[in-house]
């Protein structure tokens, strides 16, 4: 009888342990499921807007400014960046050129993605002007030939 009775306190025994742990694995698992539930909710979230159409905390309005650029009249300025050549102006008397539309401001809260780019973020190459044989004299030889054109 004795036998009987241990038997059957260690069946009820394991039988307990079992459904124990059973219930122990399926909790773990729904808890494991909603913290994933819940991960994925904040990252739809994150990244939506919401439905409201003003965008989200990674989306910006893109606005364009020109950039100037001073050097010296008649030297040519390239405009660079990641080795292309976005343009390339000559200098006029005013000593300076404008790339028009080249540097971008994001500003958060618009419906598109964005890189702000600034002046300074350009390769910007300044060409001196070729001196011609006619610009090549000083001002002295200039002076004197004015003289003799008006000697004449």
């Amino acid at each position: 009888m004795k036998k009987v009775y241990k038997t059957a306190f260690i069946a009820v025994a394991v039988l307990i342990t079992g459904y124990g742990g059973y219930k122990a694995y399926e909790t773990n698992a729904l808890n494991n499921q909603l913290k994933s539930d819940i991960l994925i909710a904040e990252n739809v979230n994150a990244l939506s807007d919401g439905g409201s159409g003003e965008g989200g905390p990674n989306l910006y309005t893109r606005e364009t400014f020109d950039c100037k650029i001073v050097a010296a009249a008649g030297s040519t300025v390239n405009l660079k960046t990641i080795g292309i050549t976005m343009g390339s102006m000559k200098v006029g008397a005013e000593g300076y050129v404008i790339f028009e539309d080249v540097g971008v401001e994001c500003t958060a809260g618009g419906l598109t993605l964005c890189s702000p780019r600034e002046c300074a973020d350009f390769l910007i190459e300044i060409i001196a002007p070729s001196s011609d044989s006619n610009d090549s004299n000083d001002s002295s030889d200039k002076g004197e030939k004015k003289e003799d054109k008006k000697k004449k």
